[in-house]
């Protein structure tokens, strides 16, 4: 008869405290993956060695939303550019047509789709079209927030999280000094498209960044390739105290049915 010191379950054994029975390791945060010995769950992180963790994820994590937020204000402000440089009266734009346009974005990240919408502005030729444009592109950018902000609970303690947040947060404004004088200086083109329409060409760039995005960017602590696996295990450990895990991709109906059956969701 075996003892019960010799049926220790393994480390990547996981039960569902929600779901007491339920032991399918499947359900378990990714970050077990990294961790073979029970011992290195509670391992200690010296502090001169985070803070150069710390460094490296700061390298690796907050130029992608910077530059976002850059490309973000200068999307905001197109419309208005191209008001100046002649899109109401090359699109027939009358009335309120215009203050519609500037409202609709906001009715609906994906940054490279978002991009390509932004590019397809400068095709558009009438008042419909332009509106149909803008209100996807609000829809792709709109899960800007929330991913960066998922992106930032993945990497960082919950007492760094309101300083890197305000880090990427604050780059609008170079968006702010830098889309106007990018707005002026298309402004002074003068060839065969009318101005307005290089201002949506910016889109251009936005899809060659959100390409950049998606090579560079980590998944998560657990899979990222520019930390070796002691780092990988010292990032995902120093999140210990946020006490929500680093990621798990398994659906589970009854945490959708919980969410749903919330009215503040509703």
């Amino acid at each position: 008869m075996a003892r019960k010191n010799d049926s220790k379950p393994p480390v990547d054994h996981i039960e569902d405290t929600e779901n007491p029975g339920i032991t399918d390791n499947k359900t378990g945060d990714a970050a077990l993956a990294l961790f073979n010995d029970p011992k290195e769950l509670h391992s200690f992180v010296d502090p001169a060695e985070e803070k150069r963790l710390v460094r490296k994820i700061d390298l690796m994590i907050l130029p992608s939303p910077s530059v976002y937020y850059i490309f973000f204000y200068i999307d905001k402000t197109t419309l208005s550019y191209a008001a100046i440089f002649g899109v109401n009266k090359d699109l027939n734009l009358v009335g309120t047509q215009h203050s519609w346009l500037s409202s609709i974005f906001y009715y609906g990240m994906n940054i490279i789709l978002w991009g390509i919408l932004l590019a397809l502005h400068a095709l558009a030729k009438n008042f419909t079209t332009l509106a149909v444009l803008r209100g996807l592109s609000g829809a792709a950018e709109a899960c800007g927030d929330p991913a960066f902000m998922l992106i930032t609970g993945m990497w960082y303690t919950r007492r760094e999280q309101p300083i890197k947040i305000g880090l990427w947060y604050s780059s609008l404004g170079f968006g702010i000094v830098g889309g106007s004088l990018l707005g002026y200086a298309i402004g002074q083109i003068k060839r065969s498209l009318p101005s307005w329409q290089y201002e949506s060409i910016i889109g251009a760039f936005c899809v060659s960044w959100g390409i950049i995005m998606f090579i560079i960017l980590p998944d998560s602590p657990v899979s990222a390739p520019f930390l070796s696996i002691e780092q990988r295990k010292s990032a995902v450990e120093r999140l210990r105290e946020n006490q929500i895990g680093i990621e798990n991709r398994n659906f589970k109906r009854y945490q959708s049915i919980e969410a749903f059956a919330d009215l503040k969701v509703l």
